[in-house]
């Protein structure tokens, strides 16, 4: 016989749930209370569940978890490798005055570092233009350029200076060209 207020098995002869201490005499019900109604639920520590179900991955799921989070962490330290690879070498800045010497006309100039363009524009007549170029090269040593400029246009032709710098790494220079 089942007690009608906690549902523990009690003997048939009992007059007290030896649990809960409710009166059971008279009671006589075959089944516990949380199995007479289908809303009702067996009280706490009396029911058992059936045996842990258990995974059919087993560990693989973690396996396969542990492979992405490896793999993930490898392609961020291929990527970061890249990144870095293209950053090495050295740079050092110039800044370059061009002075013109046209007394009547506003010219033209180009202004290059070792033959590449850097900057162009125009510079009125005997006043100056200031440039600061960061120039960037793949040794961690130093390099020497030659920084030029050009001119065109002013009534005068073509005229150009030059001068030639040897550069440190993180280095600041100064160059004067007069056209």
């Amino acid at each position: 016989m089942y007690c009608s207020n906690c549902g523990n098995v009690i003997p048939d002869n009992a007059k007290f749930c030896s649990k809960c201490g409710v009166s059971v005499a008279g009671q006589g019900s075959p089944l516990p209370s949380y199995a007479q109604t289908s809303t009702s639920f067996p009280p706490p520590g009396e029911y058992q569940p059936p045996g842990r179900i258990q995974s059919r991955r087993g560990g693989a799921g973690k396996a396969i978890v542990i492979v992405a989070v490896v793999v993930v962490a490898l392609l961020i330290v291929v990527v970061v490798a890249m990144s870095l690879s293209s950053i090495t070498g050295s740079s050092a800045t110039i800044t370059v005055t061009i002075h013109s010497t046209h007394a009547l006309n506003t010219v033209s100039y180009s202004l290059y570092v070792d033959g590449s363009l850097k900057a162009s524009g125009s510079v009125s007549a005997l006043a100056t233009v200031t440039k600061t170029i960061t120039h960037h090269w793949e040794s961690s040593d130093g390099e020497t350029v030659v920084v030029s400029a050009t001119s065109s246009g002013g009534g005068l032709g073509s005229q150009s200076d030059q001068q030639t710098l040897t550069l440190s790494p993180g280095g600041s220079y100064a160059a004067n060209l007069y056209i």
